[in-house]
C-alpha cells in the first residue's frame, strides 16, 4: 500500500496564480527496494491539462540503496535563500555520506523553479 497523500504541503510560485501542492507517497515501492518513498509536485493550471486542473511537474524518488526510507512522510515549503524550496523527510533513510548510521532519517531540501 502506497499511501498517496501520506505528506502534503502548499507549493508557492509554481503553477498558473503561483500556485502548487507536493504529495508524498511514503510507502511507494522502487524496484526492490520498498517503502523508498516518492513525492510529485503539481502545478495548478487555469485550463485544464489532458482534463486536468493539477499538472505533475516533478517526480522525486527516496534512496533505493536501502529500503524503508519513507521519503515524503513530512513536507514543507518555503524560500530559503530567495528561492522556493521543498523541505522533504525520511524519517527511516540512511544517508550514505553517515558511515556506520543506519535508519537515522533525513532531511532533503529540493529547490524548485
Amino acid at each position: 500500500m502506497a499511501r498517496f497523500g501520506g505528506g502534503l504541503s502548499w507549493v508557492e510560485g509554481i503553477g498558473d496564480h503561483g500556485l502548487g501542492v507536493a504529495v508524498g507517497i511514503a510507502r511507494k515501492d522502487m524496484g526492490f527496494s520498498t517503502n523508498a518513498g516518492e513525492v510529485r509536485v503539481y502545478a495548478y493550471r487555469d485550463r485544464p491539462v489532458e482534463g486536468r486542473l493539477f499538472e505533475a511537474t516533478a517526480v522525486m524518488v527516496g534512496q533505493t540503496w536501502r529500503g524503508n526510507a519513507g521519503f515524503g512522510t513530512n513536507l514543507a515549503s518555503g524560500v530559503l535563500n530567495g528561492q522556493n524550496t521543498l523541505v522533504i523527510g525520511a524519517p527511516w533513510a540512511s544517508p550514505p555520506e553517515v558511515q556506520g548510521e543506519v535508519d537515522n532519517g533525513a532531511v532533503y531540501l529540493m529547490p524548485l523553479e
